[in-house]
């Protein structure tokens, strides 16, 4: 069991170097095929408001989309270079691919045919692209890198955050390439213990577990996972992306909304 394409999106922002650098390490340990999807911005027509007269003359306008045109093909080109050397690096083969991100549909279309995607915890706020929604459109195990910092390890102390629910599952399911490869997973459990079943499921694929029931919500489940993957020092955090009901969520925060902050340190493998 392993990853075989992993797509890492890319925009020429900051976060560019955090997500590249778990990508590399995440091919490496899997021999897979790492897949750059760099993201351009559509030129936008100048609106100018009727009080400023609502005539832009067609030369200027032209000026405009070509050095639109430049700085998109100039930052591209960068990105590409610093993804050729990385993986050059590394000894991965890989694929560099561009799209206009006019309609998000086409990223969601790339990232389901492929079994990992890897894409900054912040987003790309000025793309309209938030993790939530990759997630919830993508249909498989995405890796959310915070911060703007290279990764030096990653997969290497793995907690799972564990409901019992279809989310949960699907997440564990994503990881388990990652977690196949340590051979083990700190399991974390609040409220009541439903882990009978994920540690037989575990040991059939001679996996070991290490069970943290928390039977007691004295804390919030995310003040938990949260003291847990510090105690272990975790440098991978497993869960499943809204459990309950986004309204709900919304309303009373819940575990997706605190740990899908960029200001968490977290590297969390999500799933819906």
């Amino acid at each position: 069991m392993a990853y075989r394409d992993i797509m890492v999106i890319l925009d020429h922002h900051d976060a560019d170097t955090a997500c590249l650098s778990a990508a590399v390490l995440v091919a490496k340990a899997s021999k897979a095929c790492l897949v750059a999807t760099f993201l351009t911005q559509p030129f936008v027509y100048p609106y100018i408001g009727a009080d400023f007269g609502a005539y832009v003359p067609s030369d200027v306008i032209q000026k405009l989309a070509d050095d639109h045109a430049e700085q998109q093909e100039t930052a591209s080109h960068d990105a590409k270079k610093r993804f050729d050397a990385a993986i050059s690096a590394a000894g991965l083969t890989g694929e560099w691919a561009e799209l206009e991100l006019g309609d998000p549909q086409g990223l969601y279309a790339r990232a389901r045919l492929c079994d990992l995607v890897v894409f900054p915890k912040a987003g790309m706020d000025h793309l309209g692209l938030t993790p939530e929604a990759l997630v919830m459109a993508s249909g498989g195990p995405v890796l959310l890198v915070p911060g703007t910092q290279p990764l030096t390890s990653l997969g290497q102390k793995i907690l799972l955050g564990w409901n019992d629910s279809r989310e949960s599952a699907n997440a564990l399911r994503g990881a388990m390439p990652l977690i196949h490869l340590v051979g083990h997973v700190r399991v974390v459990c609040v409220g009541e213990d439903k882990t009978h079943a994920l540690r037989q499921h575990l040991n059939r694929h001679q996996i070991t577990s290490n069970v943290a029931a928390h039977p007691q919500k004295e804390l919030e489940p995310e003040r938990v996972l949260d003291q847990e993957a510090t105690a272990m020092e975790a440098d991978l955090v497993v869960m499943g992306l809204y459990g309950h009901n986004r309204l709900q969520e919304f309303v009373l925060g819940g575990v997706s909304r605190a740990l899908l902050s960029d200001a968490d340190p977290k590297v969390l493998l999500v799933a819906h």
